[in-house]
């Protein structure tokens, strides 16, 4: 069972309109399990674009993509340095020197661009969605960056 734990933003320089949304769960298994369960997790119904994913209401999305499309095989297997390069050549704000380390704590999963929906360009339009999951029992840290 995955538990949420909690949630951290940091904020990028003024005026980029970039952020990393950080969310922290415990949790333990197999990973494709638990990636299954991230996904199932109301917290991972975000769309990143107004208030705390608890306070959305009933919506299908995260981020820019629609959430039913998005399934465990959305996910590759990555590295600790492919995805510090990715966020790295996002932006090279120094902000970022505290998610860098978060990433090379378990095991990197990189979400791969899938659906959009109708309003999927207002996140991520500026610089890209960049998602990544640390599995690291017995945690799991989903780490999004992104801009709005």
């Amino acid at each position: 069972m995955i538990q949420f734990e909690g949630q951290e933003i940091v904020h990028l320089a003024k005026g980029t309109y970039r952020w990393v949304d950080i969310k922290r769960f415990r949790c333990d298994g197999a990973p494709r399990d638990l990636l299954a369960e991230l996904i199932a997790h109301p917290q991972y119904r975000d769309h990143y674009a107004g208030p705390p994913a608890d306070e959305q209401g009933e919506h299908s999305l995260h981020g820019p993509y629609r959430l039913e499309a998005i399934t465990v095989d959305s996910f590759e297997p990555t590295t600790p340095v492919e995805a510090c390069r990715v966020l790295r050549a996002w932006t090279d704000d120094p902000a970022l020197d505290r998610v860098y380390p978060m990433l090379d704590n378990g095991t990197v999963h990189a979400l791969r661009a899938t659906v959009h929906h109708e309003w999927g360009w207002v996140v991520g339009g500026l610089g890209g969605f960049h998602e990544f999951v640390v599995i690291a029992p017995p945690g799991l840290t989903l780490i999004v960056a992104s801009d709005d």
